[in-house]
């Protein structure tokens, strides 16, 4: 979890009252790794939790598909290039 947690670049006690917040909504499973380490811990998503993901990804492709459409070609060729200059 610590992994994780740096890489979102948050501060422990965030973290943590993130994490115990998706887990007491059901949406995340913690599992121990290893028995002889009790610190370390995988993260998975729950049925729940993949339910509510999917959801979630329909809901902002179909936002997405509109603002397109509403910003016309030119906008979206624009968001285009501002995306591939965000990944490289």
């Amino acid at each position: 979890m610590g992994e994780l947690r740096d890489a979102l670049s948050m501060t422990v006690p965030t973290f943590a009252r993130i994490i115990g917040e998706l887990d007491k909504r059901g949406l995340i499973e913690r599992e121990r790794e290893q028995a002889s380490d009790k610190r370390r811990r995988t993260l998975n998503l729950s049925d729940a939790g993949t339910t509510l993901t999917t959801q979630i990804t329909i809901v902002l492709r179909e936002r997405l598909r509109l603002a397109y459409r509403a910003a016309g070609p030119d906008a979206v060729e624009g968001a285009r290039k501002v995306m591939d200059a965000l990944v490289k």
